[in-house]
């Protein structure tokens, strides 16, 4: 999964690059780089910078916080020794931006995502830890941190999730998981999801074709009931740089009116070996009235590796026709974004000895 991720960073890794609150980074992150060195010539690698040596310190502190816990319930259910260790295991991501509009002003959201399969339950049961965009956390549209694309213009509250994943049917390919767990934010409360997910591909997968992505959730809030969203996502490969993305969604809460809808076009372009941009035009609508829009506008981002793909950062600005509330005039808000993004895992020599 890394591996392929690695290959298409270009293109696929920008496809959440408006994912979050002013489009502030990317929902789907980079997988960790390969060796510096070519053992085949051995050519030694280079040394590495102070920058360098900062990010692999803090990854290995993370690595170390967030998976020993995780490894060390696994190990409670069985003997590790006869799991095979793989070079390692687990994905987290943490971010930090800084975001404005004009319609939802100053804000510093922050981001976090951690999955890690358990190995002696066979994968089946893993550990997840979501922080971020409130809605994301309901619907489950980052689930194992990979997403599928959304068209946001505006900010959401900020949610935690902290919790269990389980995969009824086994395989990792499996298009079925069930989460529970903890929902913390203004109002503590238990989260149950279901989620089903299907994509297909047209044309094979290089230069030219074709996938569709769906994604069905449906989830219980133990203090806002019931509630299911449904995503869509076309893809369109246009040459080895270029994708264009149309992405329909819908969340309803069966005790609340309304419906929060989205539905936005987006172009993601490869720049260079390894920086990407995209620009979207979008609209949406939320909860609390009838089902018109609220939002409309456009948004561009460009996103980098600072340091080794670990460290990425995205800057974004957009325009939108917005309304802060059903009933009020529209206003013309203008949006800038810019995020620090840095991914870790956890390495076997960490956490085993």
């Amino acid at each position: 999964m890394r591996k392929t991720a690695r290959n298409t960073l270009g293109v696929v890794a920008l496809a959440g690059a408006l994912s979050l609150p002013a489009g502030a980074w990317a929902q789907e992150p980079p997988a960790p780089p390969p060796p510096p060195a070519s053992p085949a010539t051995g050519t030694a690698p280079p040394p590495e910078t102070p920058a360098e040596e900062a990010v692999a310190t803090v990854t290995d502190v993370l690595s170390k916080v967030v998976f020993r816990p995780a490894a060390w319930f696994d190990r409670l259910f069985g003997d590790e020794r006869f799991v095979p260790p793989p070079a390692e295991r687990g994905l987290g991501l943490v971010a930090l931006g800084a975001a404005w509009s004009r319609v939802d002003g100053f804000r510093a959201p922050a981001r976090i995502r951690v999955d890690y399969p358990f190995p002696i339950l066979r994968e089946r049961f893993s550990a997840v830890l979501s922080g971020g965009d409130e809605d994301e956390i309901d619907s489950d549209r980052d689930g194992s941190i990979r997403q599928t694309s959304r068209a946001r213009l505006g900010f959401r509250d900020t949610a935690y999730l902290a919790g269990l994943g389980y995969v009824p049917l086994e395989g990792k390919k499996s298009r079925l998981q069930i989460r529970a767990g903890a929902r913390l934010g203004s109002a503590p409360e238990g989260l149950v999801q279901a989620r089903y997910r299907f994509q297909t591909f047209f044309g094979g997968r290089g230069t030219g074709s074709s996938g569709v992505r769906f994604a069905e959730t449906v989830f219980y809030r133990t203090v806002r009931g019931p509630g299911s969203t449904t995503l869509l996502d076309v893809d369109k490969a246009l040459g080895a740089r270029t994708l264009v993305r149309l992405t329909l969604e819908g969340t309803h809460y069966t005790r609340e009116r309304g419906l929060d809808w989205g539905a936005g076009l987006t172009v993601y372009q490869r720049v260079g070996a390894e920086a990407a941009a995209s620009i979207t035009a979008a609209t949406e609508g939320r909860r609390g009235g009838p089902v018109s829009p609220r939002t409309v506008g456009a948004r561009g981002s460009y996103r980098w590796p600072l340091i080794r793909n670990r460290l990425m950062i995205d800057v974004s600005a957009g325009l939108a026709r917005a309304k802060r509330e059903p009933g009020e005039p529209w206003i013309l808000s203008p949006s800038a974004g810019l995020a620090l993004e840095l991914t870790f895992t956890e390495k076997t020599a960490t956490t085993r000895p």
